[in-house]
């Protein structure tokens, strides 16, 4: 999430006078998606290529038709066509690339939507493709991929684009940008928590970008730019540093957040980090 105007971040330190009025206000931000992103003139051929279908109000994509399938998890306010040079560079080698966009994303229905709904729409895509040969996924869909894996979706590999590591960051991020000081941060931060609570959901422990500590053999690349503002680059660390099994790091500077996906180098590089072959990998970082 971009910064805000500053009348709007004054407004919000203003009214963030009293924490709690502060965090009501900050909830509703907090959920609220605004208008679905729009298709990029860079990413039309790539939509309109795809193969859609429908469940319910999610939409979802299919493009190439390889023995191999990589699925592809856009971030918060995004859409799949986001995906458009990393999947077209897929597609041409070979593999069958799928994705969707989220609840109140794209051109999916609904107006808003959260983590625990991103891992549902994993997981089912999960169980109609089987193993998928790599899930690589763009901030918050990190956090929603890592949450599906531990629950049983299966993947070779994982990819994850400018991804938080956790959700006290989501929330310092969110709140930085919307200018509410820290009184009011951690107001909102329990207003969370609370409402995970009766779905018995830890929010500290589900909403964490990694993967079970038995899980030693599933390879990670972790791209991140050190100029990502809205996800600071010790995320990327953090996530390197909890992963038990054979990881990597491409890290790039001045990309941010959003170009990075679509940066040749990157493109190239995460290409190559899906078609590596698993035993080769291991080697390398033994």
């Amino acid at each position: 999430m971009k910064p805000l105007p500053a009348w709007f971040r004054a407004f919000v330190r203003v009214i963030s006078v009293i924490p709690p009025l502060g965090s009501a206000f900050g909830w509703r931000l907090f959920w609220q998606l605004g208008d679905p992103a729009r298709v990029r003139p860079a990413e039309q051929a790539f939509h309109d290529s795809a193969r859609v279908s429908r469940d319910g109000d999610i939409v979802s994509y299919t493009w190439g038709s390889g023995a191999q399938t990589v699925l592809l998890v856009h971030g918060w306010r995004s859409r799949a066509s986001r995906f458009a040079a990393i999947g077209t560079a897929l597609v041409e080698r070979g593999y069958t690339v799928v994705s969707f966009d989220a609840r109140g994303n794209g051109d999916s229905g609904g107006t808003r939507t959260h983590a625990l709904e991103y891992a549902e729409i994993i997981t089912r895509l999960g169980q109609q493709h089987g193993r998928f040969e790599a899930v690589i996924a763009h901030s918050l869909g990190a956090v929603a991929t890592f949450m599906a894996v531990r629950h049983g979706v299966r993947t070779r590999r994982i990819v994850t684009i400018g991804a938080p590591h956790d959700f006290e960051s989501v929330i310092r991020t969110f709140t930085t940008a919307v200018g509410m000081p820290r009184a009011a941060s951690r107001s909102l931060q329990r207003r969370v928590e609370r409402w995970a609570r009766p779905l018995g959901i830890d929010v500290h422990r589900e909403f964490v970008s990694e993967l079970d500590p038995t899980a030693y053999t599933t390879p990670l690349l972790v791209v991140h730019d050190s100029a990502d503002r809205e996800a600071p680059l010790e995320q990327a660390m953090r996530i390197v540093e909890a992963h038990t099994g054979p990881v990597e790091t491409l890290i790039t500077d001045g990309l941010g957040h959003n170009r990075i996906m679509s940066d040749p180098a990157v493109v190239e590089r995460i290409a190559r980090f899906v078609a590596e072959p698993l035993v080769a990998a291991k080697q390398e970082l033994l």
